[in-house]
């Protein structure tokens, strides 16, 4: 929602806000933040002045630095962060700097004797510097003297290391101590090396002089508390604790209350008189994460501070109060986390480590052998272990308070939040992070808690699984509420909404607060694991399980082997009483091939209510009168119908007398069920009396069911006979299985998308082909078939509704048709054999010869003064079809069909026919079988009209293999007659056929 603002002001630990982004210039703002490793030093050196980011706003950490850019760096700081005002020499001092853009930093530095070159007259500005070479720049700028310091000569690299280690406070190289001196140094540790030098004592030259062997030398000594920011900044350095920060929003800073006083926070401060003198200092980026900690401040004298930094302050870890063992007051140590810890401060007893609420200061009368007893303290609550001396104890705990939360209101202006948070004003309350909806779990932080002072809230952690495993929590033995998914254990926050505790094998998402589950529900139930039983078939011998016809939610039907999960079912399956099995939903899991069964419930789909005996109104998109449930578009509805013997008789669609008679199954869409134009009203319509026949989801105050099953007797569903639509074939069909029934699936255009669709059996379509067919529901179509009259417009009128085709090679046959509101229109691109979007239908181009182009492909039913369907080319012209009266052989005529003709019945029957296709295609005789099963065996001979024998065949008995076979050879038929499958492969293709029909007759004789 464009109302919500994203606060400048998150980060997090754990899960948990701690305060606000910076704001100032800083490492945050580049746009390679992620990347930077040192980002105190990039801050401190970006806000010095003496490096910046790159014009495309990133700031490249890891590009080496050159010797120029050091030279000027160097040059920077000592000057302040100012650019000084420099001249260049009429012959420069190397060879090699003439022109270059640093040529007057490079003199600079040489003059002072920073640098001396390459020591053969150049000083080869482009080369990378090493850590030893800028080392040797900060020291000299320090004050060291090259010559004094032995930095010259053949072990000057020596020299150079051991001083930088031995700097104070702090060696040059610390924070860098993994990197190699002699390798180049990267734009981000060259900030870390700056970083260290500033803030180092710089070196005095002393007063005395040393005459030996007529040479005069200097002493030099560390000039304490004497530094680069205090010589050439003019800062002054202070230590202090951080106690609160708050976000000025009008400057866009942040005023840093701090405390002067030794012993805050249980530690002295460093430096007694380093103290900072003020209660108050002024920063440009967030240094909440600091709170709690000895810090060292960097400021002009006027309190506003460039730098804020921990010094021998850390917090040595962050766990969650549930972390926290049992300890006694005078504990003076405690295994937290996994670590054993020491306490610091008066006595060193836990007793004496004082916890501070974040930002809130410190919590009266709690302190650390206490704070997991302690009111309004909430064991999932992290907690920062913090050592503000440096010597690896603890000398205080910072606690992180949260709310979890559910959005119920999100509007404009306000937002309302559960679990007693209420309701808040966008503007001037609350902070919202970006993404946060109504319905989505929040993790709430209070206005005491944050930077700004106001509330904020963030979108909760998630996590969906599968429970393997319950235990109770260790303060109660019969509350099961530790579940276990993936192998790891969660427990129940202290902060929870109110919600059921999920229990073993149920698929559950769970709202996380720092590892602890705060509000669980059992996730939706999907087409992997919630089917309907359509009939029951036989039990198996000495087990439970049972085989039956099962229906699931993506469509797929199968003959499957079932049983109930007797820990969560109190019913057996009984043949003699399917009232609770046949047309029920179920959950399930898979046992090997067996489908272990469990009724479905609210509770174990996660759907929100359940739904019983209603009805349907085809007027209405609701279910029953007396119900305001309406169907929602995407709801999986299974259909079982055609039950009871007087199925073709019935004219009305009632409901199923007996769930047993149900011999067909469709699952479609809630959007398919709402176009019904049949009612179907009779009590018990969904399903038995006060049975579950579906679930529901509730949405903004409305009910709209998600799963529904129906039942009724008769023949087809409502609305099927009118339910033929139009489509263009857009990519080459394939073939792939779900469970036992192969589908063949093709992108198929309808004039608006191109949608994937399935129908059952082993078809093959080409890009290309324009089909009718029937709209069974979801992604399944049946009886496709192909349109394949073309013709060119030759007279057309929008207006009233009139088309005029010439429809044959024959350029003088001509119809006249409708064109009304029933008439479907297809625009379509035939070259590239895809859909198109059209304004209109074109009157066909002529050809030189007179002629006119086909452009359309149309379909009209006999005697209809309409055209049913018409699909037009966008360019005008069907690709490879031919002018209409141009001659010549369609190559997209229907492909040639096989008659298979009975010579000699004798128990023996025939039907049906097959299409003939080319070389090396098959041919099936289907509906082949046996009457009475008087034979036992039969012998075919196949031969082509032309006289032909046909070797290339194949026959299967039954449910067997195709296995080859030779014409005239006897076929056993076994114990039992059954079906006989014949496979005919043509071995050339046949051009002489009449009308392109072929007819080969199938000869056979039966053995008693």
């Amino acid at each position: 929602m464009n109302n919500l603002k994203r606060v400048l002001s998150l980060a997090l630990s754990t899960v948990i806000l701690v305060g606000m982004m910076a704001v100032g210039a800083s490492a945050a703002t580049f746009t390679d933040a992620k990347d930077i490793k040192n980002t105190d030093a990039v801050n401190f050196m970006v806000a010095l002045n003496i490096i910046n980011g790159n014009d495309d706003g990133s700031f490249a950490p890891e590009r080496v630095v050159t010797r120029a850019e050091m030279a000027k760096m160097i040059t920077v700081a000592l000057n302040g962060g100012k650019d000084p005002v420099l001249g260049t020499l009429a012959n420069p001092t190397y060879t090699d700097i003439k022109g270059h853009w640093a040529e007057k930093y490079i003199e600079y530095c040489s003059n002072l004797g920073i640098i001396s070159g390459r020591g053969d007259g150049t000083f080869d500005p482009g080369a990378t510097v090493t850590g030893t070479e800028a080392a040797k720049m900060m020291l000299v700028a320090m004050g060291y003297n090259s010559t004094i310091h032995n930095f010259t000569g053949a072990d000057w690299a020596l020299h150079v290391n051991t001083a930088a280690n031995d700097a104070t406070p702090n060696s040059l190289y610390k924070g860098l101590e993994s990197i190699d001196p002699s390798a180049g140094l990267s734009r981000e540790n060259a900030a870390q090396l700056l970083y260290n030098g500033v803030q180092d004592d710089m070196m005095k030259r002393s007063d005395s002089l040393t005459v030996d062997d007529g040479k005069v030398s200097y002493g030099y000594e560390k000039y304490k508390d004497h530094s680069i920011l205090t010589e050439k900044y003019g800062y002054t350095v202070g230590y202090t604790f951080i106690e609160d920060v708050a976000f000025v929003e009008d400057d866009k800073t942040f005023d840093v209350s701090v405390a002067a006083d030794d012993g805050t926070f249980n530690a002295k401060i460093a430096g007694t008189n380093d103290k900072l003198d003020a209660d108050t200092i002024t920063v440009k980026d967030d240094v909440s994460a600091l709170f709690g900690q000895q810090v060292k401040v960097v400021h002009n004298g006027d309190n506003e501070a460039v730098g804020v930094y921990a010094v021998e302050s850390s917090i040595l870890a962050t766990v969650v109060v549930n972390d926290l063992p049992e300890m006694d007051a005078d504990a003076t140590t405690a295994k937290i986390g996994g670590t054993t810890y020491r306490f610091d401060g008066t006595n060193k007893q836990a007793q004496n480590v004082p916890v501070y609420s974040f930002l809130n200061g410190v919590m009266e009368d709690v302190t650390l052998d206490i704070l997991a007893d302690a009111e309004g303290i909430n064991k999932e609550f992290a907690i920062d272990l913090i050592d503000n001396d440096g010597n690896g104890r603890i000398n205080c705990v910072v606690v992180h308070p949260v709310t979890v939360g559910k959005v119920t209101y999100l509007g404009k202006d306000s937002i309302t939040i559960s679990n007693g948070v209420g309701g808040r004003d966008l503007e001037d309350e609350i902070n919202v992070y970006e993404g946060v909806k109504k319905n989505d779990y929040v993790i709430v932080t209070a206005a005491d808690n944050t930077v700004d002072g106001k509330m904020a809230l963030v979108k909760a952690e998630t996590l969906s699984g599968t429970v393997d495993a319950v235990r109770a929590s260790a303060a109660d033995d019969t509350d099961k509420t530790n579940i276990r998914i993936d192998g790891t254990w969660y427990a129940v926050a202290e902060g929870k909404l109110t919600h059921t505790t999920p229990t073993i094998n149920s698929d559950v998402d769970l709202v996380l607060v720092n590892g602890f589950y705060a509000y669980s529900e059992t996730s939706k139930t999907t087409s992997k694991d919630l089917l309907v039983v359509t009939k029951l078939g036989s039990q198996q011998d000495f087990n439970d399980t049972w085989t039956a016809k099962i229906a699931l939610m993506d469509g797929t039907t199968a003959t499957a082997d079932i049983e109930i999960d007797e820990d969560v079912a109190d019913f057996e399956i009984d043949d003699a009483d399917t009232s609770n099995l046949v047309g029920k939903l179920f959950t399930y899991e898979k046992d090997g091939s067996t489908y272990v069964l469990t009724p479905a419930t609210a509770d174990n789909t996660g759907y929100d209510d359940e739904i019983s005996n209603v009805t349907f109104d085809a007027d209405k998109d609701r279910l029953g009168d007396s119900t305001f449930t309406y169907i929602a578009d995407d709801a999986v509805v299974f259909v079982l119908y055609n039950a009871g013997s007087d199925k073709n008789a019935k004219t009305d669609y009632v409901a199923a007398t007996n769930m047993d008679d149900l011999s067909k199954v469709s699952v479609i869409t809630g959007k398919s069920l709402k176009a019904w134009d049949k009612d179907v009203s009779s009590t018990g319509k969904f399903g038995t009396a006060a049975s579950t026949v579906g679930f529901s989801d509730d949405s903004n105050g409305l009910a709209y069911a998600k799963v529904l099953v129906v039942a009724f007797d008769h023949k087809e569903l409502p609305g099927a006979s009118g339910d033929i639509k139009y489509g263009y074939i857009v990519a080459k069909s394939y073939q792939a299985k779900e469970s036992s029934t192969t589908y063949t699936y093709f992108d198929l255009w309808n004039g608006e998308d191109i949608v994937t669709v399935k129908e059952k059996g082993a078809k093959k379509y080409s890009a290309g082909t324009a089909v009718s067919y029937k709209d069974l529901g979801g992604d399944e179509v049946g009886t496709v078939t192909a349109i394949t009259t073309t013709g060119a417009v030759v007279g057309y009128s929008e207006a009233d509704e009139l088309i005029n085709i010439k429809t044959t090679v024959d350029a003088d046959t001509e119809i006249s048709k409708k064109i009304d509101e029933d008439t479907t229109i297809l625009y379509i691109d035939s070259a590239n054999k895809k859909g198109a979007e059209g304004d209109g239908i074109e009157l066909a181009t002529e050809t030189a010869e007179g002629k006119v182009e086909q452009n359309v492909i149309y379909k009209v039913n006999s005697g209809d003064t309409a055209i049913e369907a018409i699909f037009v080319d966008v360019s005008n012209k069907l690709d490879g079809k031919p002018a209409v009266g141009v001659a010549t052989p369609d190559p997209d005529a229907p492909v040639p069909t096989v008659t298979l003709a009975a010579a000699d019945s004798n128990g023996i029957t025939v039907t049906g026919t097959s299409k003939a296709l080319e070389e090396g295609k098959t041919v099936t005789a289907a509906g082949t079988s046996f009457v009475d099963g008087s034979a036992d065996s039969v012998k075919f001979t196949v031969a082509a009209s032309d006289g032909e024998t046909i070797k290339n065949l194949k026959v299967k008995v039954g449910d067997g293999t195709a296995a080859d076979y030779t014409s005239g050879d006897a076929v056993d038929l076994g114990d039992s007659a059954g079906a006989v499958t014949l496979v005919i492969t043509l071995t050339s293709s046949k051009t002489d056929c009449t009308d392109k029909t072929c007819t080969y007759t199938v000869t056979f004789t039966s053995e008693a």
